[in-house]
């Protein structure tokens, strides 16, 4: 089992990256001031905004989603049960001290890189959004920054290809997680001018195709996480990273790159799961009332571990354990979770090694 500890992106040019250890995003194809488009078959919840062109010539309208859905291929202005067209403008503005905000306007903060949403009409205060808790409510990061949130619950969705160019400092591995409509990644690491790594990911998954009916016939499944973890170790290095789609849209939920740490090889019975967060509740009736609400991903594994590195791997794991890592188990794409560790115990069982059992939980 190995793990992806995360470096921050938080800056926004090489010199900071230097200074501070944090990385930067430093170019991407998406505006912080645009809404996420709409990705065919992606999980909506309800009061999603999205954008979406139709007609000739095409126009841009932000639609409300008003029922959560999933695996849907009709676009907004034909799905009139889960969305609704609003008369929002095509783009959020950044917000600006002293103006006039109506209730449900909705601005960005550079600084921040957050999007906020007006609680109650206002004009005249200087009170930045992020701190004026009473005029103005956190909804979540700009669409350019939410694959780098340290969060698989928010995701940059865009036109195809989405490209994005980050100076992450000293790094060995990179996730690309939650995909949408995603079939290929490219990724470039450049030293200067100098190219220092490249490398293709396909995300068609084939491992189902048992015959020739299947082949023609059956529906062509696209894998939704990717790791590499061979990257080569650049202070100054920039990696650019080109997310393809077979159709106009698609979307990423999380980019994570850090430093790979490799814990012990796992044995053989590792189990997988989702925790669901879904609310279910009978009367005294029997009628029962379901809520769908989010879900994680749960990994139990064991493992064993050298016992002359069994009290480096406690202070390891104990320093990290309020910090969302990407847990990965090589060639097995089931395994890959971004989330936290649960608990976790040795058993110094033999001479020369020790019984090691970990339980990983997801984010949502």
């Amino acid at each position: 089992m190995m793990l992806i500890v995360p470096t921050a992106i938080t800056e926004t040019t090489m010199e900071a990256v230097i200074n501070t250890g944090a990385g930067a995003l430093l170019d991407s194809s998406v505006a912080s001031t645009s809404y996420p488009v709409w990705v065919p078959h992606a999980e909506y919840a309800r009061g999603e905004h999205v954008a979406h062109a139709s007609g000739t010539p095409p126009t841009t309208t932000i639609y409300e989603c008003i029922q959560r859905h999933k695996r849907r291929g009709i676009a907004p202005n034909l799905d009139s049960r889960h969305w609704v067209a609003t008369t929002k403008p095509n783009t959020r503005s950044t917000w600006v001290s002293g103006a006039s905000y109506a209730l449900g306007d909705q601005v960005i903060r550079t600084t921040t890189r957050r999007v906020y949403e007006a609680v109650q009409s206002h004009a005249g205060r200087s009170t930045a959004p992020e701190l004026d808790h009473d005029y103005w409510l956190d909804i979540g990061p700009t669409n350019d920054f939410a694959a780098l949130d340290r969060s698989v619950g928010t995701r940059t969705m865009a036109p195809a290809p989405l490209t994005m160019t980050i100076a992450p400092g000293i790094v060995s591995a990179l996730a690309i997680l939650r995909c949408e409509g995603v079939t290929q990644v490219d990724i470039v690491m450049l030293d200067g001018t100098e190219t220092v790594y490249s490398r293709t990911l396909t995300l068609g998954d084939r491992a189902h195709i048992a015959d020739w009916w299947d082949y023609f016939f059956a529906e062509f499944d696209l894998l939704r996480d990717a790791v590499i973890t061979d990257l080569p170790q650049y202070e100054t290095g920039k990696i650019q990273i080109t997310i393809r789609s077979g159709g106009s849209t698609c979307g990423v939920g999380a980019i994570v790159v850090g430093d790979l740490i490799d814990i012990a090889p796992s044995r053989y019975g590792a189990r997988t799961g989702i925790i669901d967060f879904s609310r279910k509740q009978s009367d005294e009736y029997g009628h029962i009332d379901v809520q769908e609400r989010s879900w994680s991903r749960r990994v139990d594994v064991d493992m064993l571990v050298p016992n002359h590195k069994v009290n480096d791997l406690i202070h390891r794991l104990a320093e990290l354990r309020a910090t969302p890592c990407v847990w990965v188990e090589a060639g097995v794409d089931a395994l890959i979770v971004y989330g936290y560790y649960r608990d976790f115990d040795i058993s110094i069982r033999y001479p020369r090694y020790s019984e090691m059992s970990l339980s990983i939980e997801g984010l949502t």
